[in-house]
């Protein structure tokens, strides 16, 4: 058998090879199936389309009446190579009477040097229940991975999730690689990256020439008991890991983050909401439940994916919104009165739509809204944003070619209202009724040699100490007609706006925020803060340092992250950048991180289990499974361990405990200077606990029965409860034929076992064997071919005890039809019984069902207890064929 291979292979730690030998690859193959029952040594068991379908060495086999026929595919009919090592079945349409795919792992055997080895062909998949077979090709675009064809890359197990009402998981699969590592597709199988747990796994797997046991897959199965989010379960040669992936409308959408805001009391209960919005979407926070909500496509009303500018009002959201594809054109203004749940679009006319005419900020003034929209000009609302006025900033000239009248920034005290302009610095003092008393405007200097500035304001902040002192900071960029001089800079008054310095900052700055003495500034060298209200800052120790994977590839070192936005709302503190946001609820003596993670094929939270944690013994594991209960409850995972260096078999089952505890997907603890890690998940934490002292090769499931396919027969067991009880009983399954006979031998190996709604399917390396679930009647199903040694025979059960025992069967093999004679002889050679007597039998292996059923009850021919001690019976054939056998006899 394949896996028992594989697993001596892998307590020698021989596995190294890596050479790639394959066969050569062709596209398609087109052939009829031949019919005949192929192999008695049977490895998975699927249901496919109606019928039940063998995976062996030799091919596979596939019957649609319950076993009465059979067909078949090997490699002289279709398939790349006869060894079959994994299968799996999912749909392809929301159609269900259209039919699934079946997908296969196979491989072939090359002497190399002398030495046997097993080469990997990938997988290949049908449509049309193998008449047509699709091999993939790893080696060519759309995926160029290496090392999925070749020595020590067997396929072991392939798993998949077929859902068309949650188009985030809709047609997913993954397979296992012994040598190959973990591969997942997203797209029904056509294309696939292999996917790793950590960078370090990601380096090691590419950087050495052997994997690490980390590395080393065997099982796997999706989990879809969790709501939305799919959960997907790997076993490897270290353990076996809980892969999360959570559906993309509940995590964070957006790396780029452009603007935050929060909404203290909103929705139902005490929920606080943190809105957030960046270049992909909008997400709101509950910083209650820590759950995330994301809305970025037209479903939820926004007009479009890019989120420029966000206000919360009294519970009301205003969103600015952007084209994802074209630069700089605005698509309107989203308004939200049920906390981000959808949204309605106002556009003015048109006034707010169009290139240049981005919605970038937002102030409040005596329950009036205001609006900066860049050539638009500066709009208000004083009826919660149902109707909209323009403003001209400057009166004297009313096109764009004023471009004080071109606004980017705003920030509201009391009542002035504090106005970046692409022409320097406005502030407006507004009367109650909001009409303008007066005005003061600084321009920057863009042409001065000493000290050359930047005149466009795109971010202000007003640092208030007392009633009387105010520091205005401002975030300059050069206009768009500003000499080579000019420069990117932070603008600095401390006499309300009558004058101004400036300092080069010599890099993009694009938000600032001040909290009490503390003034934040965030660009592209990350976050810089002062404390003293001059321009002597110091770095924030980085926040949003990350080392990614994309693919196969390490893409981006330890490095300072570029920061959009810093926003400040009493004691919290909340930051955007490249990769994530960051969220301080004490004035930012510590932060909340979470890193936004787009790659759809990359999971959001892994989970290691290894024998170190309770409840399971053994780091090999060689099958997983899922065992569903009722609608609302999470499935049952099953798993076999074994030791790979150190540790125990069994088999182990997760349960929950009654108190079910969410975290955040990252979070981490900053404390400047110092950075503190710490890592927590948003999953339900396993319990596992150890049911059995033997491992599985499979598991099946009916209902509350649990099968285990072991090397001391079928287990079977029942628990009360899949969520929090383990009291399983566990008993062997017999295997009797209609006339009460063992079909198997006490202790035989079985290695595959599926049940469906008739039979209860055992595979073993002797036959296979089907149970009615209706009678318990067993059937053995086999084939004579040269697999099958024509002189093996033996008795069983041995020894034979007159007390334990009440008779004593035979195994042994009819090539061409014959006469047997069986007889039994003591030590001495003296004839003590015949059993069977010149009989004639057909080709088979006996004993079978109902048919060849010869016993010995442990008498002598007169009828007297035979004494204890070791016996011969001897086979003789018509054809002149003759085997022995031995046998003995104990009290």
């Amino acid at each position: 058998m394949k896996k028992i291979k594989l697993l001596i292979s892998l307590f020698s730690f021989l596995l190294i090879f890596s050479a790639s030998f394959i066969r050569a690859h062709t596209p398609q193959y087109f052939a009829e199936p031949d019919t005949a029952y192929i192999s008695n040594a049977v490895i998975d068991i699927l249901r496919h389309n109606g019928a039940i379908w063998f995976a062996t060495d030799d091919g596979l086999n596939f019957s649609y009446d319950g076993g009465q026929t059979w067909l078949y595919y090997d490699e002289t009919n279709g398939l790349v190579s006869s060894s079959v090592s994994a299968m799996f079945s999912i749909p392809v349409s929301a159609d269900t009477t259209a039919p699934n795919r079946i997908w296969v792992a196979t491989n072939h055997n090359e002497n190399i040097s002398g030495t046997i080895f097993g080469i990997s062909d990938g997988v290949s998949y049908s449509d049309d229940n193998g008449f047509t077979w699709n091999q993939i090709n790893f080696e060519a675009p759309p995926n160029d991975i290496e090392n999925v064809w070749g020595g020590d890359r067997q396929i072991y197990d392939i798993t998949g999730h077929y859902d068309s009402n949650n188009l985030s998981f809709d047609n997913w699969m993954f397979f296992t690689a012994f040598g190959g590592g973990f591969l997942a597709s997203k797209d029904g199988g056509m294309s696939w990256r292999r996917i790793f747990p950590s960078v370090v796994d990601s380096l090691q797997f590419y950087n050495s020439t052997t994997p690490s046991l980390r590395n080393r897959y065997f099982s796997c199965v999706v989990d879809t008991s969790h709501g939305d989010s799919m959960f997907v379960w790997a076993g490897t040669a270290a353990g076996f890991f809980e892969y999360v992936f959570i559906e993309q409308d509940e995590k964070p959408v957006t790396k780029e983050v452009t603007d935050i805001t929060l909404c203290n009391n909103c929705g139902t209960g005490d929920s606080n909401f943190v809105y957030i919005g960046g270049k992909n979407g909008l997400t709101r926070f509950n910083k209650t439940t820590r759950s995330f909500d994301s809305k970025f496509d037209s479903t939820s009303g926004l007009p479009d994916n890019y989120i420029t500018a966000l206000l919360d009002k009294d519970g009301i959201l205003f969103a600015g919104t952007a084209s994802t594809f074209i630069d700089s054109q605005s698509t309107g203004l989203a308004i939200s009165d049920d906390y981000g749940e959808s949204f309605n679009t106002v556009t003015f006319g048109g006034g707010f739509l169009g290139l240049g005419r981005l919605i970038t900020d937002f102030a409040v003034i005596n329950d009036r809204i205001y609006m900066a929209v860049q050539e638009a000009g500066l709009f208000v609302s004083d009826d919660d944003g149902t109707s909209w006025q323009h403003i001209f900033v400057d009166s004297t000239e009313t096109t764009t070619n004023n471009r004080r009248n071109v606004i980017q920034a705003l920030h509201a005290v009391a009542d002035t209202l504090y106005v970046g302009t692409d022409s320097g610095m406005v502030n407006l003092y507004l009367s109650p009724t909001g009409t303008i008393d007066s005005l003061r405007n600084y321009v920057f200097d863009e042409s001065s040699v000493a000290t050359p500035a930047s005149t466009k304001i795109i971010d202000i902040e007003v640092q208030r100490f007392n009633d009387s002192v105010d520091i205005i900071w401002t975030v300059n960029i050069p206009s768009d007609n500003a000499p080579v001089a000019a420069t990117k800079v932070i603008g600095r008054s401390d006499d309300r706006g009558v004058t101004y310095e400036v300092r080069d900052f010599n890099a993009n700055n694009y938000d600032i925020a001040a909290i009490g003495d503390t003034l934040l500034v965030a660009g592209d060298y990350g976050v810089y803060y002062t404390d003293v209200g001059f321009f002597q800052f110091d770095e924030v120790p980085d926040l949003f340092d990350v080392l990614e994977v994309s693919g196969s590839t390490v893409t981006d070192d330890y490095s300072t992250d570029i920061v959009h936005t810093i926003d400040v709302f009493g004691d919290t503190v909340a930051m955007g950048s490249e990769n994530g946001f960051a969220l301080s609820y004490n004035r930012g003596l510590t932060f909340n991180i979470t890193r936004i993670n787009l790659d759809t094929l990359s999971p959001d939270i892994v989970i290691n289990y290894t024998n170190d944690i309770s409840g399971i013994d053994g780091n090999f594991i060689p099958a997983l499974d899922v065992q569903y209960g009722t609608s609302d409850s999470v499935g049952r995972v099953w798993a076999s361990v074994r030791p790979a260096f150190g540790g125990l078999p069994g088999i182990s089952a997760s349960y929950l405990d009654s108190a079910i505890t969410y975290y955040y997907l990252i979070d981490t603890t900053v404390t400047p200077p110092d950075t503190t890690i710490i890592d927590s998940v948003k999953s339900q934490i396993r319990l596992w606990s150890p049911v059995h002292d033997d491992f599985a090769w499979n598991f099946a499931f009916a209902g509350d029965t649990v099968y285990a396919a072991t090397n001391d027969g079928l287990l079977w067991g029942i628990s009360d409860s899949l969520i929090f009880s383990l009291n399983y009983t566990w008993n062997v399954l017999d295997f009797k034929d209609s006339l009460g006979y063992d079909l198997l031998l006490p202790g035989t190996p079985v290695y595959a076992v599926d049940v469906d709604d008739n039979y209860i399917w055992v595979g073993t390396d002797d036959r296979t064997i089907r149970v009615d679930r209706g009678t318990s009647e067993a059937t053995a199903l086999y084939v004579i071919d040269s697999e099958t040694p024509a002189d093996e025979v033996y008795a069983f059960p041995v020894p034979f005890s007159h007390v334990q025992n009440n008779q004593l069967e035979f195994h042994f093999v009819v090539e061409e039809q014959a006469n047997i004679t069986l007889e039994i002889y003591d030590f001495a050679m003296n004839l003590v019984d015949r059993v069977i007597d010149n009989e004639p039998f057909d080709p088979g292996i006996y004993p079978t069902a109902g048919y060849g059923r010869r016993t010995w009850d442990g008498l002598n021919g007169k009828g007297d207890e035979v004494a204890v001690g070791v016996y011969y019976f001897k086979m003789e054939y018509s054809t002149g064929e003759v085997r022995w056998g031995k046998l003995a006899v104990i009290p």
